[in-house]
């Protein structure tokens, strides 16, 4: 069965959003990567927005402890090169990343880390 991303994403986000209205971590919160064109109106002419760089995870969470865990969702997808890099990078200083493909592995993932 192919699991889509977007779907994953959304409910990872609510199911993270309780955990912050709840106080269980301080904060929670998405990143957009990529670039995205603003239209402009009344003769403004529109810009170029830069997203955060390729490689940067779907979402983020800052736990009590001040620990951050980066959360990469993904539907049937695998990570790449630049993916893989940042993992390395913020593992590396003891931070936590999550490859997560469904909102159970999330909710176990979290239970374990907020322990």
């Amino acid at each position: 069965m192919r699991r889509r991303e977007k779907d994953i994403k959304l409910a990872g986000l609510k199911y993270l959003k309780t955990l912050e209205n709840q106080g269980e971590i301080i904060w929670v919160d998405r990143l957009n990567s990529g670039k995205y064109f603003i239209p402009g109106s009344m003769g403004y002419r529109g810009r170029l927005i830069q997203g955060c760089r390729a490689g940067t995870p779907d979402s983020f969470v800052i736990l009590k402890s001040g620990r951050i865990v980066w959360i990469e969702y993904k539907g049937n997808g695998k990570l790449t090169d630049e993916q893989k890099k940042f993992r390395s990078m913020v593992t590396g200083i003891g931070h936590a990343h999550l490859v997560i493909r469904d909102i159970d592995s999330l909710i176990e993932a979290m239970e374990k880390i907020l322990l």
